[in-house]
C-alpha cells in the first residue's frame, strides 16, 4: 500500500477532516504520517497517528495581540518561507508516495511544486468564505508567497487560490 504524508498547521477547521481521512486510509491499509506544529503533536499522537514536527516553522503559537493576527498567520502558516526547508526535510525522512497539504499552507504547496511526488491540496472549507480570489487575504499573502515562489524559480501568482 501507499505512504501518505499530511502537511498541516494548527488552524481550527483543517485538523478534523485530515484526521478522519487518515483514519480511513489506515483502515484501508495505507501508512499515514502527519507533519505539523509542536502544539499539534499531542492531538495526533493521542489518536495513534504518526506525527513529525516541522522543525523550523512548527513552533508553538505564542500569545499575541489580536491586531497582529493577520501578519502572524501569513508569516507562520499561509506564506511561511520556512515551510520550504521543512517540507524538503520531511520528504527526505519519510519518502511518501502522496502528499496532502492544507490549502492554506502556500509555502509548503510551492515547495511541492518542485517535487516529483504527487500532491493534492486539501480544501477543508469553502474557499470563498475565508479568502475569495481577489479579496483582502490576497493583499496580505501574495507578496510573501511570491517571494517564496521566486526563490524556488516558480511563476508568481496573482491570487492566493491561483
Amino acid at each position: 500500500m501507499s505512504k501518505i504524508l499530511f502537511v498541516t498547521w494548527p488552524g481550527g477547521g483543517n485538523q478534523p477532516p485530515v484526521i478522519g481521512l487518515a483514519q480511513q486510509l489506515r483502515r484501508d491499509g495505507h501508512e499515514t504520517v502527519f507533519a505539523g506544529y509542536l502544539d499539534q503533536a499531542s492531538r495526533f499522537t493521542h489518536l495513534d497517528l504518526e506525527f513529525a514536527r516541522l522543525t523550523r516553522s512548527g513552533t508553538t503559537w505564542a500569545s499575541f495581540n489580536i491586531a497582529d493576527l493577520m501578519p502572524l498567520l501569513v508569516k507562520h502558516a499561509w506564506a511561511c518561507p520556512d515551510h520550504v526547508a521543512d517540507t524538503a526535510e520531511i520528504l527526505d525522512r519519510y519518502q511518501p508516495d502522496l502528499v496532502v497539504v492544507d490549502c492554506l499552507m502556500g509555502g509548503a504547496l510551492a515547495a511541492m511544486e518542485t517535487s516529483q511526488i504527487p500532491t493534492v491540496a486539501l480544501v477543508h472549507s469553502a474557499p470563498g468564505a475565508l479568502a475569495p480570489p481577489g479579496g483582502p487575504i490576497d493583499g496580505f499573502v501574495i507578496g510573501e508567497l511570491n517571494r517564496i515562489r521566486f526563490a524556488l524559480d516558480l511563476t508568481p501568482v496573482d491570487s492566493y487560490w491561483q
